[in-house]
């Protein structure tokens, strides 16, 4: 059973007769309970009861919404975002279960619907991941809480392929087609191909998403600083940068500002493994298992002050490791930034290894953000400084084209590029050209852009 379907009966446990009566619908929704109605319907008032004692908010005024995703679901719950002791109650209490979820532990809802829910024990089996984030007020209605994605679980990125089949890309590609799809299996898992896409996407068959190989991956990129054609990283950076001693200076709206050697910098934190596609602006493609740390991990350590509404990153600035900048190819150094949401989203990575190694100089070493529902352009190499703002960063792009490369970035097969169509790709190593997805394929992130237009805002 995939775990969308096992995400499904999860959602399902509220009573038939209570869901034809409230207008349940599983696959996305939302319902508002009303005094009146529950009065009428004991068993609707008991189960309110509980789910107000677990929860610690009237679930009258409260609005809750499931999605059926690809492989798992969202389930996402907000109130009146001018109560911010309830919003604050409801994120406490979404982070307690999606902690406990990842533990196997299904106590609540069995509590809240006074029997097992079904398909929770196979969920605990399996160590379904639960991921919590906070949604931001929205307009209208202007609501505010959390959501928790509840996923698969993630596989180290060292296993996905084993390390034998990339050290030697002739080796890799002598494997036989069935141990190269039985490699492919976890990247799938990791990755989660999107429920439907934009466009020509959208009435085509779910992807394959095969880890791109580690030569490529490492071969083929773009990095300025290095040189112009893809292949100059790879030449000029292993031998031209100086990867330790680094330093990362995290500065800003935050009451935690800090100067920090790399080591410290990531000392105390969780190192993940997230196998991620990777869409270039220049309509290219691959699939990275990347090792890293929670971007929202750094944030909350940094303590951002309330009216920091941006994250700004900057590369190494350097003409002498970095050749590339002696040229005006951009205006040095390359800054890039997010959205505080968006920094904050459970998706968001800051990079330190890939294939289950330490992350190569021309990839970005020692420390790259990896935003997968953005243009690759996005994801900044060589990080040197993380700063809270107020204001929208002047990225190096947008700054240098602003009419071709917007601050949002987002991956949209339905809003072309000046010079090029956005609606196909043509993934690494694949000789035809695939649909694009919207997001790339994480739709989970569609509610940050609710009401913004995407061809204004690209």
């Amino acid at each position: 059973m995939t775990f969308r379907l096992l995400f499904l009966a999860l959602t399902a446990a509220l009573p038939a007769t209570l869901a034809a009566q409230h207008g349940h619908d599983h696959a996305a929704h939302a319902h508002h309970a009303h005094p009146a109605q529950a009065t009428q319907d004991s068993a609707f008032a008991a189960l309110q009861a509980r789910g107000r004692k677990a929860m610690g908010v009237d679930q009258y005024t409260s609005t809750h919404r499931f999605d059926a995703l690809a492989d798992g679901g969202r389930i996402e719950l907000q109130r009146d975002g001018d109560d911010p002791e309830g919003v604050a109650t409801i994120r406490a209490h979404l982070r307690s279960i999606a902690d406990a979820f990842s533990r196997g532990d299904f106590a609540t809802p069995a509590f809240v619907h006074a029997e097992q829910v079904p398909g929770t024990d196979v969920m605990a089996a399996r160590r379904c991941i639960g991921r919590y984030a906070a949604v931001p007020r929205r307009s209208p209605p202007d609501l505010a809480g959390g959501e928790m994605l509840i996923r698969k679980p993630e596989i180290p990125s060292s296993e996905i392929t084993p390390e034998r089949l990339y050290v030697d890309r002739r080796e890799f590609l002598g494997v036989s087609a069935a141990a190269l799809a039985a490699a492919a299996i976890p990247a799938v898992a990791a990755c989660d191909t999107a429920d439907g896409a934009s466009r020509a996407a959208a009435s085509e068959a779910p992807q394959r998403d095969e880890p791109t190989p580690f030569e490529d991956v490492t071969r083929y990129n773009n990095f300025y600083e290095f040189g112009t054609d893809k292949e100059d990283p790879a030449r000029n950076a292993p031998r031209l940068l100086r990867v330790r001693p680094w330093t990362v200076v995290v500065d800003g709206l935050c009451d935690r500002p800090g100067r920090y050697g790399f080591e410290e910098f990531v000392r105390g934190t969780q190192q993940v493994d997230r196998t991620y596609r990777l869409r270039c602006v220049e309509a290219w493609s691959m699939v990275i298992p990347w090792r890293g740390i929670p971007l929202r991990d750094i944030i909350n350590r940094a303590r951002p002050r309330a009216g920091a509404r941006f994250v700004e990153f900057t590369t190494l600035h350097d003409p002498q490791q970095m050749p590339g900048q002696r040229r005006p190819i951009l205006s040095w150094p390359y800054v890039e930034g997010l959205r505080m949401d968006e920094a904050m989203h459970p998706l968001t990575l800051l990079a330190t290894g890939l294939y289950g190694r330490a992350l190569p100089a021309q990839n970005g070493a020692p420390l790259r953000l990896v935003v997968p529902w953005k243009y690759g352009f996005k994801s900044i190499k060589s990080i040197v400084r993380i700063r809270f703002t107020d204001t929208q960063p002047r990225t190096a792009w947008n700054v240098s084209a602003p009419g071709e490369y917007g601050f949002y970035a987002n991956v949209n097969p339905d809003v072309d590029h000046p010079r090029w169509s956005q609606a196909r790709e043509r993934r690494i190593g694949e000789f035809r050209r695939r649909p694009t997805l919207m997001f790339n394929g994480y739709t989970e992130v569609a509610s940050l852009y609710s009401g913004m237009d995407l061809r204004r805002y690209y």
